[in-house]
């Protein structure tokens, strides 16, 4: 059953509109605001890791209390409500037409419209704007962001869904991930006065510090799907190369996911790290957008290919 939902969660994915999910989000990410208790703010730092945990366990106890409540009513609502909760974190349509119309006005020459139109896409992620200054630029940082775009609004949420089918550790990930955006986002918005620790820096300071900490328990829960992504990426493309540029980024980001991700997926599409040794043009530039995108879509036929032949062979539920 866990197939079949998968498959159909991808599916209602690519034909239904992101409009309703994306109104929805926005009165969870309110409604989440409620739970929230600045322990910093109150003089209580000992306290903080309950600044993210206590709306992660609140989101994850409701959604269990609904599944188990459905599943005693009709068990087939229960299977429709896990497959909401799958449909809500798939968004990867949403990035295929972003580098479909990036590689649209690269190919018309059109960098300005590329730029805007990928810079506007980067905000939805309330990330700090990027600064790119011509196409090659331009190129590199839209695939390094949509590797982690892909990872974690595609091949982590499937990963986890065929791991423990249901909606609770969906529903724990995309929680332990809105409170790391949010924690980046104040970080940002203090960056002047407050310092932003790396992972390594709270790793030496104190190890249960850091495993408290929602990026370390994000990078756990994504440690295998990117593993799992980066040798598909790999096997689909430059093996070799792939693996010493994963090999290489993982030397200097020890609790990174994404560093080698993005390593290799550049690697793979042709682009280096150093937009100074990237294509010479824009149209080259159009090119390796293509790949990456192709390459995401022959991934995704591998994997769910690779959880056909699980659910054939009795390994899925």
């Amino acid at each position: 059953m866990a197939f079949f939902a998968l498959i159909l969660a991808v599916i209602l994915e690519t034909f239904l509109s992101t409009d309703p999910l994306d109104a929805f989000k926005a009165r969870v990410q309110q409604f989440s605001v409620q739970f929230e208790v600045r322990f910093d703010r109150l003089g209580a730092p000992s306290l903080v890791v309950l600044q993210w945990v206590v709306p992660v366990l609140v989101w994850c106890g409701l959604a269990w209390l609904a599944h188990r409540f459905l599943n005693n009513l009709y068990s087939p609502l229960a299977g429709l409500f896990s497959l909401f909760v799958l449909v809500y974190a798939l968004r990867f349509r949403q990035m295929a037409e972003v580098f479909t119309n990036l590689q649209l006005f690269l190919n018309q020459g059109d960098f300005y419209r590329a730029r805007e139109l990928y810079l506007d896409w980067h905000k939805t992620y309330g990330l700090n704007e990027p600064h790119i200054h011509n196409p090659e630029e331009l190129m590199i940082d839209a695939v390094s962001h949509g590797a982690e775009r892909a990872l974690r609004q595609y091949f982590a949420p499937v990963f986890l869904f065929l791991l423990i089918p249901g909606p609770v550790l969906l529903v724990f990930y995309l929680g332990v991930l809105y409170s790391v955006t949010q924690d980046k986002a104040r970080h940002q918005q203090l960056e002047l006065a407050v310092e932003h620790p790396t992972m390594s820096e709270l790793w030496a300071k104190s190890r249960i510090q850091a495993i408290a900490n929602p990026r370390f328990v994000l990078y756990a829960l994504e440690w295998i799907p990117t593993r799992l992504l980066g040798l598909t990426i790999g096997l689909l493309a430059q093996f070799d190369d792939t693996l010493f540029a994963w090999r290489q980024a993982l030397l200097h980001s020890r609790f990174s996911n994404r560093a080698p991700l993005a390593a290799a997926c550049l690697t793979a599409v042709g682009l280096s790290g150093d937009a100074t040794r990237g294509r010479s043009d824009s149209t080259g530039g159009a090119s390796a957008l293509m790949l990456f995108r192709r390459l995401l879509f022959r991934s995704i036929v591998v994997w769910l290919g690779l959880a056909l032949l699980l659910a054939v062979v009795g390994l899925l539920p």
